[in-house]
C-alpha cells in the first residue's frame, strides 16, 4: 500500500505535479519525450536546490537580525549595501 497519495498519481513529491504530463503525447516522438522529460526532470532538481537554498538564506539572515537586536546594532549596513 502506498502511503503518499501523489506516488499513486505519478505526482513528483516535491512539486506535486507529474513530470510526465504533457499535451504533447502522440505528437512528438517517444525518444524526444524521454529526453524532454529527463530535461524537466533536472529543471526540478535545480528549483528544488533554490528553494531549499532560499530557506537556509533566510534562516540565517534571521540569525543576523537577532544578533544585531540584541547588540543594540543598526538592521541596515550601508558599507555592505
Amino acid at each position: 500500500m502506498i502511503d503518499d497519495p501523489a506516488a499513486e498519481t505519478g505526482q513528483n513529491p516535491a512539486t506535486g505535479y507529474d513530470p510526465h504530463a504533457s499535451s504533447l503525447l502522440g505528437e512528438a516522438d517517444p525518444a524526444v519525450l524521454d529526453e524532454l522529460y529527463a530535461i524537466r526532470g533536472s529543471i526540478d532538481n535545480f528549483d528544488a536546490t533554490l528553494v531549499y537554498l532560499l530557506a537556509e538564506r533566510f534562516k540565517c539572515t534571521q540569525r543576523v537580525g537577532r544578533l544585531k537586536a540584541e547588540h543594540a546594532l543598526p538592521a541596515s549596513d550601508p558599507g555592505r549595501e
